[in-house]
């Protein structure tokens, strides 16, 4: 129910990037800032921490080759508290790791076979146990299609054509 557009083609590869330098996060969302969002609501679902906010401490993540990299200025913690400025648009990006000792594969320290399909994509039930989760703020206008008369209005405003 998210209506996607080739604008958000640079986003994902931004989000790909980090997936593929970031040996640490499990979950990498692609979030929109509540104000930008078409069907308004009074609660986002997140907040972004920026770690460029904390002037005492260099980020690095290590990557592919154990090679350390620069936080990526795009990329920040995404928190879960009272402020909740940021949406979530439905797409992530999860890591899964091979555990080279037992060949498991296992999603943020999660193992597969203890996955059931409502665990796997239900976020809120794996936060404690995937460690933290990264995000990028979507510049895109976020346009969430939940219900006919949604739908009937991106038609009306062309936004949705067919």
């Amino acid at each position: 129910d998210t209506l996607w557009n080739s604008n958000y083609i640079s986003e994902f590869n931004i989000l790909e990037e980090w997936n593929f330098k970031c040996k640490t996060a499990g979950f990498v969302l692609l979030l929109v800032p509540k104000n930008n969002c078409y069907e308004i609501r009074e609660q986002g679902d997140f907040n972004l921490k920026y770690p460029a906010d904390d002037k005492d401490r260099g980020h690095f993540t290590v990557g592919v080759g154990r090679k350390q990299y620069p936080w990526m200025s795009e990329i920040a913690f995404v928190e879960k508290n009272n402020i909740k400025n940021y949406i979530y648009t439905g797409l992530q990006i999860v890591r899964i790791e091979d555990e080279l000792y037992n060949g498991k594969k296992k999603v943020s320290g999660i193992g597969w076979e203890n996955l059931n399909e409502r665990d796997f994509w239900t976020i809120n039930e794996n936060w404690e146990q995937g460690g933290y989760l990264c995000g990028y703020a979507s510049k895109q206008k976020f346009y969430h299609v939940s219900n006919l008369e949604t739908f009937n209005n991106l038609k009306k405003e062309k936004i949705i054509t067919y």
